[in-house]
């Protein structure tokens, strides 16, 4: 291999294959500059890193690690790998949701905290986002925990998202109910957890609402069927007795009851002219 300057000034690489003599005509391979190609491949990449720091959407794993969940250490904190060591990691912004019922008075707490974490989280790849690298007084790391939409096997209703499309495992304890906003030290998200907050309290009452409604029908129902003093057809215009004669050829399946004579009075019927209800 040689080099020489040819006479524009570019540099000639010629490279002398064994075996051929240079005077029979030697095989030569010519390597000319090639600094314009340099230049657009550097501009290229600059390019492409401008764009891929400004103009893509910033995301949460630039500030956090995708780590394993090792296992659910109690109702709020996990064992993960974190930087290549074991951290214990409490999820930040929620407490503990104490049952205020007639049956549990509110110091008992509601359970099945522990479970829904390991049914949604244990063995999962995870997002952990630290807040300024806070720690509690047991030394476990203050974070956000993110679950990726793809680690995600049960889309349970109750499920906070986040703008990125993963899951918001702090915020969802709280709108499925294993957990309430922990106001005793301020946090980012405070604001928002207050709010996932009384959108599930809305939507228990809500439900509690829609309970007794159910269960007042079925006592209605219930008694009508063991005590209804009149009948009539919902083909019909009258209102008969039970023992008439006329309410005994009523098709069951158009058969009305009622408990007293002014409930059918107020669904527009007449009395019967025969038994006279």
């Amino acid at each position: 291999m040689s080099w020489g300057r040819s006479r524009k000034g570019t540099i000639v690489g010629v490279l002398h294959c064994r075996g051929w003599d240079s005077k029979k005509g030697s095989k030569e391979t010519k390597f000319t500059n090639q600094q314009p190609a340099l230049n657009r491949f550097y501009l290229k990449h600059i390019l492409f890193g401008v764009f891929f720091f400004l103009v893509l959407p910033p995301l949460d794993f630039f500030a956090s690690d995708l780590t394993r969940v090792l296992r659910v250490d109690d109702d709020y904190s996990l064992v993960v790998i974190y930087h290549g060591q074991r951290e214990r990691v409490r999820l930040i912004g929620v407490d503990r949701q104490q049952e205020d019922t007639a049956a549990k008075p509110a110091r008992y707490y509601r359970k099945g905290v522990r479970e829904f974490l390991k049914k949604t989280l244990q063995g999962k790849n995870v997002l952990v986002i630290p807040e300024n690298n806070r720690r509690d007084m047991y030394g476990r790391l203050l974070a956000y925990i993110h679950l990726p939409p793809d680690q995600v096997e049960e889309p349970l209703p109750c499920l906070v998202g986040t703008a990125d499309l993963a899951i918001d495992v702090n915020a969802s304890l709280i709108s499925c109910g294993y957990a309430r906003v922990d106001t005793r030290l301020p946090f980012q998200r405070m604001e928002r957890y207050a709010e996932v907050e009384k959108d599930r309290i809305e939507r228990e009452r809500k439900a509690e609402e829609e309970a007794i409604r159910k269960a007042e029908e079925e006592r209605k129902k219930k008694e009508l069927e063991e005590n209804f003093k009149y009948v009539a057809s919902r083909k019909g215009q009258r209102f008969h007795k039970p023992d008439c004669r006329y309410a005994k050829k009523i098709p069951p399946e158009d058969l009305v009851k009622f408990l007293t004579r002014e409930e059918a009075i107020e669904e527009a019927y007449l009395p019967c002219g025969l038994c006279d209800p």
